[in-house]
């Protein structure tokens, strides 16, 4: 594996079995000098065992087939290495880094995007996974809204990509269009939910499930390669809304507007223009007054009425009309009623259609024959969908009479996308919530461009990467509709998982932010210069404010308020965002985190390095040592050793009193790019040379170690950023490791989640008195006059009409009547809810006398006044 080539990559090659060592370390790296074969260690691993090869070995020693060797330029003086390597690195080392990648390979390996913060900007930005926004022209279409689910057409936007499991308004794919089936209204309408494949269950309409409503047919296309076309709308219809009166024959009229005596009715035709390269036309016609003749009998009965159309048609640009067809409908019914009349056109083109009310005129008001064109509808035979990768959509076919309002626009369902899922061999298509597996779809789905390839993905990386989200269950649920960047997509799925996106110029991979054992190199002023420190000084809000779609209340739209750790008051709020969370639990989650990563990572700090010889990468953990932190710490270079003393290059000094330790790395089988070690040495009061080390792991001659009081020798960093710099060096970017996020984050128990905003106040007001309407006694047949008494039966039925005070500016919940027997003592309650009502009150004879009295009662269940009468 050679080192020091890409700041992010770990290089692996193959080569044939029959070479030496000399000839591969001559393959990997090519005109390196003798300065830097001097500093070249070699290791070899096969079937557990493991051994460095020394530099005088390497022409006599063939590995056997399926032997892994290692291949590392250890750190030396930087400008003897930077010599010697600069010949041969060239110009893979700049594509490697993306310098030479352009804007959009940039955007591809670097991540950093803003921070949703007013007063945090400077601490954030010392995240290794720095917060993602939702882009700038994001919008909420799919999300509910206060007037519930929307249905909108969205003609040039992206196609959605739903991800995780969510609950969507899909778009429309065609507009909907009316059918008329008997006398009724239907709604056809093709939906998109976005790229398959999805799973879609849980329909609804507004919040009412589909199944509950009359003459519903549905298609469900899940957006699976080899998904056939819908069936319920194959066809392309384009519908005008019209709603226009067709007017009956009107009186000629002068220029002053008067009716000419003795002139003729004129038609009143109305002239609408089809869509281009349309085959078929269709009118849909609407009696809302029903179509009847009123008749003059006691009954009140109804005749038969009718209304005759006339309908003709010219091609765009011609003057000579042909007639389509005379229409008579003839009806006896006051109901309103729909009727539609298709026909195809002559040719396939763009078509004049005029449509004229030729039923005489009536005077009277006997007659109702009010007619409306509703719609004109242009078709074209070809399918809706003209996409050349699957989607998932749903063809609705629906009863609109005596339901809907004339069009279907808020259906709305819970979609699950099925993505790569791992199951701790083999990766295969699932449905998953898991981050991890967004990840790698956003890398591969349908919506890319240019999917990347399988080997174009550290799948290694990737595996590590899901069972970290599915141990700590990282979820990323959302519906992405407006355009945004791979980086955009990538940088705020890894956020959901904790992590960031990278790429190491071959390969995609992630970088996760959580504690690590392995210590990736040792930043000292022996390896690195130009260090610089910085450290954020914060004054946090009060709380943080995340406003998210809720999945424990239907996705519904919900906010919730975080305290900052210490916090018992909130007088200040900061509003973040936590894209891909819908559990209130995991957003306050998330968000605690963040705010720990703020408090403990507060120190940055950047060195240069040399990059061919730079061990570490973004995300590994590295020690750092320099005496601008600590006068105690001292980087030095081991010149001799002599039983358990070491002799280093560089003086230290000791106080009586501390306990002091040195580090250095070291290389074994099971890290083959270093490990460091941490051992005590025996405190010797003064300055020094030679120390004496504390049992036998002893550091080889010409290892660097790291000299300081044991525990605080180094500074445990994470990697933020590796950038490129001139003459092959890189600039280090590093923040405190801070482990202990993670346990204080896992120990975090978020307050119990209620989606109720504000608290209940206390109106001091009385609800005024009540109003009687009116009160009735019935007989046991329902008989207010008692015209027939003396059968025998004397039981009454009070029917008592009660209403609250117009005058009342208190919101009414109920109204109580209590009503008892003249002199009893106890009464008996009936509940009208609402402002008004009837209440039918039974048990009384005739002859007896009824105490009856009302209360209103507020929203808070505040009693009013009481109002009383004897019946």
């Amino acid at each position: 594996m050679t080192r020091g080539v890409c700041p992010e990559a770990r290089k692996p090659f193959e080569l044939e079995a029959t070479v030496t060592v000399a000839e591969i370390v001559a393959a990997q790296l090519p005109g390196a000098s003798e300065a830097v074969l001097a500093r070249t260690r070699v290791a070899i691993s096969h079937k557990g065992q493991f051994q460095i090869i020394p530099q005088a070995w390497w022409g006599r020693v063939r590995p056997h087939p399926g032997t892994t060797v290692i291949i590392r330029v250890v750190e030396g003086d930087p400008l003897s290495i930077a010599t010697a390597v600069s010949s041969y690195i060239g110009t893979a080392y700049y594509l490697a880094t993306g310098i030479s990648l352009g804007a959009f390979g940039l955007n591809a390996i670097f991540v950093a995007t803003a921070v949703a913060t007013v007063g945090l900007i400077g601490a954030a930005l010392n995240s290794l996974m720095p917060q993602p926004q939702s882009p700038k022209n994001q919008t909420a279409k799919s999300r509910y809204k206060i007037t519930g689910w929307q249905n909108e057409a969205t003609p040039d936007e992206p196609v959605p990509l739903p991800l995780g499991r969510i609950r969507v308004a899909p778009v429309y794919a065609a507009q909907p269009y009316t059918e008329v089936i008997g006398d009724d209204q239907y709604i056809r309408a093709l939906f998109l939910f976005g790229y398959g494949r999805l799973d879609i269950s849980d329909i609804r309409i507004g919040d009412t499930p589909i199944d509950e409503f009359d003459g519903v047919d549905i298609q469900i296309r899940e957006g699976a390669e080899g998904d056939e076309p819908v069936t319920i709308t194959p066809d392309q219809v384009l519908e005008e809304s019209v709603q226009v009166e067709l007017l009956n024959p009107q009186p000629e009229l002068d220029s002053a507007g008067n009716e000419v005596e003795g002139g003729t009715d004129e038609e009143q035709p109305h002239v609408y223009t089809t869509a281009s390269h349309s085959t078929q036309a269709s009118l849909v016609l609407h009696w809302p007054n029903g179509l009847y003749y009123q008749k003059s009998d006691e009954k009140g009965s109804i005749g038969w009425s009718s209304v005759k159309l006339r309908v003709r048609q010219r091609e765009a640009g011609t003057e000579t009309w042909s007639d389509v067809a005379t229409i008579q409908y003839r009806k006896r019914q006051r109901e309103s009623f729909f009727q539609q009349y298709s026909w195809t056109l002559p040719s396939r083109g763009t078509w004049e259609i005029e449509v004229t009310n030729l039923t005489a005129g009536d005077s009277g008001t006997k007659r109702q024959n009010k007619v409306l064109l509703a719609g004109v509808q242009s078709i074209r035979p070809e399918y809706p969908i003209n996409f050349d990768k699957p989607v998932a959509l749903a063809s609705v076919r629906i009863k609109a009479s005596f339901q809907l309002n004339g069009t279907l626009n808020n259906l709305n369902a819970l979609v699950q996308r099925y993505v790569p899922v791992w199951d701790g061999e083999t990766w295969a298509d699932g449905l998953s919530r898991n981050a991890a597996s967004q990840y790698v779809y956003a890398l591969q789905g349908s919506h890319h461009p240019f999917p990347v390839a399988n080997d174009g993905i550290d799948w290694d990386q990737m595996a590590d990467f899901w069972e970290f989200c599915d141990s700590k269950g990282l979820t990323y649920d959302a519906d992405h509709r407006s355009q945004s960047s791979l980086r955009e997509l990538l940088a705020m799925i890894a956020g959901a998982g904790r992590g960031s996106p990278r790429h190491d110029g071959e390969k995609w991979g992630v970088v996760i932010d959580r504690p690590q054992d392995h210590v990736a190199d040792h930043i000292s002023p022996r390896n690195s210069w130009d260090f610089e420190g910085s450290r954020d000084y914060i004054d946090p809000p009060d709380a943080i404010r995340v406003k998210f779609l809720d999945e424990t209340n239907d996705f519904e739209d919900a906010e919730i308020i975080i305290k900052w750790p210490g916090a018992t008051t909130v007088n200040l709020i900061e509003e973040w965002e936590t894209p891909g969370k819908t559990h209130p639990d995991d957003v306050a989650r998330e968000v605690y985190r963040r705010m720990q990563e703020i408090i403990l990572r507060r120190d940055r700090f950047t060195v240069m390095q040399e990059g061919p010889v730079r061990a570490a990468t973004r995300g590994d953990k590295v020690l750092l040592s320099h005496d601008v932190l600590s006068s105690v710490q001292v980087a030095g270079r081991v010149r001799a050793v002599d039983g358990a003393r070491i002799y280093l290059d560089e003086a230290v000094t000791m106080v009586s009193g501390q306990v002091y330790a040195v580090r250095y790395l070291t290389y074994d089988e099971s890290d083959t790019i270093g490990d460091s070690r941490l051992v005590g040495v025996t405190t010797v009061p003064g300055t020094t040379r030679v120390l004496m080390v504390i049992g036998d792991d002893l550091p080889a001659v010409d290892a660097v170690v790291l000299f300081g009081v044991s525990g605080t020798e180094t500074i445990p960093c994470r990697v933020l950023e590796v950038e490129a710099a001139e003459d092959f060096a890189v600039r280090l970017t590093m923040t405190n490791d801070a482990e202990e996020i993670d346990a204080l984050t896992d120990a975090y128990v978020p307050e119990e989640w209620d989606p109720i905003i504000g608290a209940p106040i206390t109106v001091d007001l009385t609800p005024s008195a009540p109003i009687f309407r009116g009160i009735e006694t019935l007989t046991s047949d329902g008989d207010p006059f008692d015209l027939f008494p003396g059968y025998g039966d004397t039981s009454r039925t009070l029917r008592v009409a009660v209403a609250s005070d117009a005058s009342d500016l208190l919101s009414i919940s109920k109204l109580e009547v209590d009503h008892r027997l003249f002199g009893d003592v106890s009464w008996t309650t009936e509940t009208i809810l609402g402002t008004s009502g009837s209440v039918d009150i039974e048990g009384y004879d005739l002859e007896d006398a009824v105490e009856i009295r009302a209360v209103a009662y507020s929203r808070s269940v505040t009693a009013g006044v009481l109002i009383s009468t004897q019946n």
